[in-house]
Protein backbone atom coordinates (compact mmCIF):
# COMPACT_ATOMS: atom_id res chain seq x y z
CA UNK A 1 0.00 0.00 0.00
CA UNK A 2 1.31 3.45 -0.92
CA UNK A 3 1.54 5.83 2.03
CA UNK A 4 0.52 9.38 1.01
CA UNK A 5 3.33 11.90 1.28
CA UNK A 6 2.79 14.79 3.71
CA UNK A 7 2.37 18.24 2.13
CA UNK A 8 5.68 19.92 1.35
CA UNK A 9 4.24 23.45 1.41
CA UNK A 10 2.31 25.07 4.25
CA UNK A 11 0.84 28.39 5.38
CA UNK A 12 -1.07 29.41 8.48
CA UNK A 13 -3.66 31.44 6.54
CA UNK A 14 -4.48 32.23 2.93
CA UNK A 15 -6.53 34.45 0.68
CA UNK A 16 -8.15 32.34 -2.04
CA UNK A 17 -8.60 34.40 -5.20
CA UNK A 18 -10.84 33.75 -8.22
CA UNK A 19 -9.91 34.02 -11.90
CA UNK A 20 -7.27 36.74 -12.32
CA UNK A 21 -7.09 36.48 -16.16
CA UNK A 22 -3.64 38.07 -16.20
CA UNK A 23 -5.01 41.41 -14.95
CA UNK A 24 -1.84 43.19 -13.85
CA UNK A 25 -3.45 46.39 -12.58
CA UNK A 26 -6.10 44.62 -10.53
CA UNK A 27 -3.52 42.32 -8.97
CA UNK A 28 -1.14 45.17 -8.14
CA UNK A 29 -3.60 47.78 -6.90
CA UNK A 30 -6.39 45.66 -5.40
CA UNK A 31 -5.49 42.06 -4.59
CA UNK A 32 -1.98 42.44 -3.22
CA UNK A 33 -2.72 45.53 -1.06
CA UNK A 34 -5.85 43.81 0.28
CA UNK A 35 -3.81 40.74 1.19
CA UNK A 36 -1.26 42.85 3.06
CA UNK A 37 -3.97 44.85 4.84
CA UNK A 38 -5.58 41.64 6.09
CA UNK A 39 -2.27 40.42 7.50
CA UNK A 40 -2.06 37.45 5.13
CA UNK A 41 1.13 36.46 3.32
CA UNK A 42 -0.15 33.75 0.95
CA UNK A 43 -2.52 34.01 -2.01
CA UNK A 44 -3.92 30.78 -3.46
CA UNK A 45 -5.37 31.45 -6.90
CA UNK A 46 -7.92 28.97 -8.29
CA UNK A 47 -7.21 28.91 -12.03
CA UNK A 48 -7.48 31.04 -15.16
CA UNK A 49 -4.42 32.64 -13.67
CA UNK A 50 -3.26 34.26 -16.90
CA UNK A 51 -0.20 32.19 -17.77
CA UNK A 52 0.40 33.35 -21.35
CA UNK A 53 3.49 34.38 -23.34
CA UNK A 54 2.14 37.91 -23.74
CA UNK A 55 1.29 38.40 -20.03
CA UNK A 56 4.69 39.95 -19.31
CA UNK A 57 3.49 42.81 -17.11
CA UNK A 58 1.27 40.51 -15.08
CA UNK A 59 4.04 37.95 -14.63
CA UNK A 60 6.49 40.66 -13.59
CA UNK A 61 4.15 41.71 -10.78
CA UNK A 62 3.56 38.09 -9.80
CA UNK A 63 7.27 37.29 -9.72
CA UNK A 64 8.04 40.31 -7.52
CA UNK A 65 5.07 39.97 -5.15
CA UNK A 66 7.21 38.49 -2.38
CA UNK A 67 9.89 41.17 -2.73
CA UNK A 68 7.52 44.15 -3.03
CA UNK A 69 4.55 43.06 -0.89
CA UNK A 70 5.80 40.17 1.25
CA UNK A 71 3.17 37.94 -0.36
CA UNK A 72 3.66 34.53 -1.95
CA UNK A 73 1.35 33.46 -4.78
CA UNK A 74 0.35 29.84 -5.35
CA UNK A 75 -1.89 28.93 -8.29
CA UNK A 76 -3.63 26.06 -10.00
CA UNK A 77 -4.30 26.05 -13.73
CA UNK A 78 -7.64 26.88 -15.28
CA UNK A 79 -8.86 26.18 -18.79
CA UNK A 80 -7.55 29.49 -20.15
CA UNK A 81 -3.79 29.08 -19.76
CA UNK A 82 -1.04 28.56 -22.36
CA UNK A 83 -0.34 24.96 -21.41
CA UNK A 84 2.65 24.60 -23.72
CA UNK A 85 4.44 27.45 -21.97
CA UNK A 86 3.28 26.39 -18.51
CA UNK A 87 4.41 22.79 -19.01
CA UNK A 88 7.76 23.94 -20.41
CA UNK A 89 8.41 26.32 -17.50
CA UNK A 90 7.32 23.74 -14.93
CA UNK A 91 9.65 21.12 -16.36
CA UNK A 92 12.56 23.57 -16.48
CA UNK A 93 12.01 24.42 -12.80
CA UNK A 94 11.81 20.73 -11.92
CA UNK A 95 15.10 20.05 -13.71
CA UNK A 96 16.80 22.82 -11.76
CA UNK A 97 15.35 21.44 -8.52
CA UNK A 98 16.38 17.89 -9.39
CA UNK A 99 12.77 16.68 -9.48
CA UNK A 100 11.83 13.69 -11.63
CA UNK A 101 9.54 14.32 -14.60
CA UNK A 102 5.92 13.59 -13.80
CA UNK A 103 6.14 14.47 -10.11
CA UNK A 104 3.04 16.28 -8.82
CA UNK A 105 4.56 18.23 -5.92
CA UNK A 106 4.31 22.06 -5.89
CA UNK A 107 6.77 23.73 -8.28
CA UNK A 108 8.43 27.08 -7.51
CA UNK A 109 8.65 28.96 -10.81
CA UNK A 110 10.18 32.08 -9.23
CA UNK A 111 10.83 33.13 -5.63
CA UNK A 112 7.38 33.04 -3.98
CA UNK A 113 5.55 32.00 -7.16
CA UNK A 114 4.38 28.39 -6.91
CA UNK A 115 2.40 26.29 -9.37
CA UNK A 116 0.22 23.62 -7.78
CA UNK A 117 -0.01 20.71 -10.27
CA UNK A 118 -3.08 18.51 -10.49
CA UNK A 119 -2.69 16.10 -7.61
CA UNK A 120 -0.42 18.25 -5.46
CA UNK A 121 -1.11 18.67 -1.75
CA UNK A 122 -0.43 21.65 0.50
CA UNK A 123 -1.29 22.56 4.08
CA UNK A 124 -3.36 25.61 5.05
CA UNK A 125 -4.11 26.36 8.71
CA UNK A 126 -3.02 22.82 9.53
CA UNK A 127 -5.51 21.27 7.09
CA UNK A 128 -4.62 19.04 4.15
CA UNK A 129 -5.53 20.67 0.84
CA UNK A 130 -5.79 18.80 -2.47
CA UNK A 131 -5.45 20.70 -5.75
CA UNK A 132 -6.77 19.96 -9.22
CA UNK A 133 -7.06 22.59 -11.96
CA UNK A 134 -8.65 22.40 -15.38
CA UNK A 135 -12.07 22.84 -16.99
CA UNK A 136 -13.73 22.58 -20.39
CA UNK A 137 -13.94 25.84 -22.37
CA UNK A 138 -17.43 26.77 -23.45
CA UNK A 139 -15.84 29.20 -25.94
CA UNK A 140 -13.83 26.41 -27.58
CA UNK A 141 -15.13 27.35 -31.05
CA UNK A 142 -13.68 30.85 -30.75
CA UNK A 143 -10.15 29.59 -30.08
CA UNK A 144 -7.32 28.03 -32.08
CA UNK A 145 -5.77 24.77 -30.94
CA UNK A 146 -2.15 25.17 -29.90
CA UNK A 147 -2.43 28.96 -29.72
CA UNK A 148 -5.43 29.90 -27.59
CA UNK A 149 -6.89 26.48 -26.77
CA UNK A 150 -5.19 23.35 -25.51
CA UNK A 151 -6.66 19.88 -24.94
CA UNK A 152 -4.67 19.72 -21.68
CA UNK A 153 -7.28 22.06 -20.18
CA UNK A 154 -9.44 19.04 -19.29
CA UNK A 155 -8.56 16.73 -16.42
CA UNK A 156 -7.50 13.24 -17.46
CA UNK A 157 -7.68 9.80 -15.86
CA UNK A 158 -4.05 10.25 -14.85
CA UNK A 159 -4.91 13.55 -13.16
CA UNK A 160 -7.76 11.92 -11.25
CA UNK A 161 -5.47 9.12 -10.11
CA UNK A 162 -2.87 11.66 -9.00
CA UNK A 163 -5.24 13.83 -6.99
CA UNK A 164 -6.97 10.90 -5.31
CA UNK A 165 -3.78 8.93 -4.56
CA UNK A 166 -3.29 10.99 -1.41
CA UNK A 167 -6.67 9.93 -0.06
CA UNK A 168 -8.83 12.21 2.04
CA UNK A 169 -8.19 15.95 2.18
CA UNK A 170 -9.93 18.48 4.39
CA UNK A 171 -10.16 21.04 1.58
CA UNK A 172 -10.33 20.59 -2.19
CA UNK A 173 -9.32 23.39 -4.57
CA UNK A 174 -10.56 23.09 -8.15
CA UNK A 175 -11.05 25.40 -11.11
CA UNK A 176 -14.23 23.77 -12.36
CA UNK A 177 -17.15 22.89 -10.07
CA UNK A 178 -18.37 19.31 -9.63
CA UNK A 179 -21.75 18.22 -10.90
CA UNK A 180 -24.56 18.05 -8.37
CA UNK A 181 -25.94 21.58 -8.18
CA UNK A 182 -26.63 24.61 -10.36
CA UNK A 183 -24.18 27.47 -10.22
CA UNK A 184 -26.08 30.64 -9.26
CA UNK A 185 -26.42 33.00 -12.21
CA UNK A 186 -25.41 30.32 -14.72
CA UNK A 187 -28.38 28.99 -16.68
CA UNK A 188 -27.83 26.55 -19.53
CA UNK A 189 -31.08 27.65 -21.17
CA UNK A 190 -30.03 31.31 -21.23
CA UNK A 191 -29.03 33.37 -24.29
CA UNK A 192 -25.91 31.54 -25.56
CA UNK A 193 -24.34 31.54 -28.98
CA UNK A 194 -25.10 28.33 -30.86
CA UNK A 195 -21.42 27.33 -30.94
CA UNK A 196 -21.22 27.77 -27.17
CA UNK A 197 -24.43 25.82 -26.62
CA UNK A 198 -22.92 22.88 -28.50
CA UNK A 199 -20.12 22.76 -25.91
CA UNK A 200 -22.50 22.39 -22.95
CA UNK A 201 -22.45 18.55 -22.94
CA UNK A 202 -18.63 18.60 -22.83
CA UNK A 203 -18.68 21.12 -20.00
CA UNK A 204 -21.16 19.01 -18.03
CA UNK A 205 -19.08 15.89 -18.63
CA UNK A 206 -16.08 17.71 -17.17
CA UNK A 207 -18.12 18.61 -14.08
CA UNK A 208 -18.90 14.92 -13.69
CA UNK A 209 -15.17 14.17 -13.76
CA UNK A 210 -14.61 16.75 -11.02
CA UNK A 211 -17.41 15.01 -9.10
CA UNK A 212 -15.35 11.79 -9.30
CA UNK A 213 -12.49 13.61 -7.63
CA UNK A 214 -14.78 15.12 -4.99
CA UNK A 215 -16.28 11.76 -4.07
CA UNK A 216 -12.85 10.21 -3.66
CA UNK A 217 -11.18 13.07 -1.76
CA UNK A 218 -14.22 13.53 0.59
CA UNK A 219 -13.44 17.09 1.75
CA UNK A 220 -15.55 19.24 4.05
CA UNK A 221 -14.70 22.41 2.07
CA UNK A 222 -14.51 23.01 -1.68
CA UNK A 223 -13.24 26.24 -3.27
CA UNK A 224 -13.45 26.84 -7.03
CA UNK A 225 -13.55 29.54 -9.72
CA UNK A 226 -14.32 29.35 -13.46
CA UNK A 227 -17.97 30.51 -13.47
CA UNK A 228 -17.39 34.14 -12.42
CA UNK A 229 -20.11 33.69 -9.81
CA UNK A 230 -19.66 34.42 -6.10
CA UNK A 231 -21.75 32.04 -4.00
CA UNK A 232 -21.83 29.68 -1.04
CA UNK A 233 -23.45 26.27 -1.21
CA UNK A 234 -23.99 23.65 1.48
CA UNK A 235 -24.75 20.06 0.67
CA UNK A 236 -25.10 16.72 2.43
CA UNK A 237 -22.73 14.26 0.75
CA UNK A 238 -22.32 10.55 1.40
CA UNK A 239 -19.30 11.21 3.64
CA UNK A 240 -20.68 14.26 5.48
CA UNK A 241 -21.42 17.96 5.09
CA UNK A 242 -19.74 19.97 2.33
CA UNK A 243 -19.35 23.75 2.26
CA UNK A 244 -18.62 25.16 -1.20
CA UNK A 245 -17.29 28.61 -2.09
CA UNK A 246 -17.50 29.72 -5.72
CA UNK A 247 -15.32 32.76 -6.41
CA UNK A 248 -15.92 35.57 -8.88
CA UNK A 249 -13.20 36.99 -11.13
CA UNK A 250 -11.10 40.13 -11.53
CA UNK A 251 -12.88 43.48 -11.31
CA UNK A 252 -15.96 41.81 -9.76
CA UNK A 253 -17.50 41.44 -6.32
CA UNK A 254 -16.88 38.35 -4.25
CA UNK A 255 -13.54 37.56 -5.87
CA UNK A 256 -11.91 36.11 -2.77
CA UNK A 257 -12.33 34.36 0.54
CA UNK A 258 -9.85 34.16 3.41
CA UNK A 259 -9.14 31.06 5.45
CA UNK A 260 -7.72 31.18 8.95
CA UNK A 261 -7.91 29.07 12.08
CA UNK A 262 -9.75 30.77 14.96
CA UNK A 263 -10.13 28.88 18.26
CA UNK A 264 -9.30 25.58 16.54
CA UNK A 265 -12.10 26.11 13.98
CA UNK A 266 -11.74 27.23 10.37
CA UNK A 267 -12.86 30.80 9.76
CA UNK A 268 -13.84 32.07 6.32
CA UNK A 269 -14.40 35.70 5.29
CA UNK A 270 -15.51 37.02 1.93
CA UNK A 271 -13.33 39.65 0.24
CA UNK A 272 -14.30 42.06 -2.52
Amino acid sequence: MTIPKPPTLSTESALFVGDTHGDAGWLKFVVLPTTVKMGISTIIQVGDFGYWPDSRKFMQIVKTARERFGVDIWFIDGNHEHFTKLDRDVRAAQVVAGVAEGERDPVELAPGLVYLPRGSRVSVAGRRVACVGGAASIDRADRVEGKSWFPEERISDVDIEAVTAGGHADILITHDAPSGWKIPGIESDGPLEEAWRLELPTCELHRERVREVLDLVTPSVLIHGHYHSAYEHRSAESWGRLKTFGLDCNESKGWGVTLREVDVELSFEWVG
